[in-house]
């Protein structure tokens, strides 16, 4: 299994989970065999039984009952536009920002 996490510094970490950095976490691609899934948006990232699972703030309690290994959490964090339009246009290359299933056009200049 592979990762790729996308950071509000604009840093990436690929390696093991439990040695990311836990905080500012904006994407993580996460590739299952062949296929790309991006989980972004979400309050809390952990790892249990080899998934990624993504969640809000009402869950937590849920996992700290479950119990959590070190490192197994990362904590997701909001960005500028700017800042979010560029990681975004680094983890989906050639997608125009803004232009999605409800047809919004977004132009954005530095």
């Amino acid at each position: 299994m592979r990762w790729l996490i996308w950071y509000d510094d604009e840093t990436t970490f690929e390696g093991a989970w439990k040695d990311a950095p836990p905080y500012g976490v904006l994407f993580i691609e996460d590739w299952l065999s062949t296929t790309k899934l991006v989980h972004m948006g979400a309050d809390y990232y952990l790892m249990r039984d080899d998934s990624i699972m993504d969640f809000r703030l009402k869950d937590l309690h849920h996992h700290l009952v479950l119990g959590l290994e070190p490192g197994a959490i990362k904590f997701g964090r909001w960005a500028s536009n700017k800042v979010w339009q560029r990681v975004h246009s680094k983890v989906f290359p050639g997608e125009v920002v803004g232009q999605g299933q409800f047809g919004a056009n977004i132009h954005t200049e530095d």
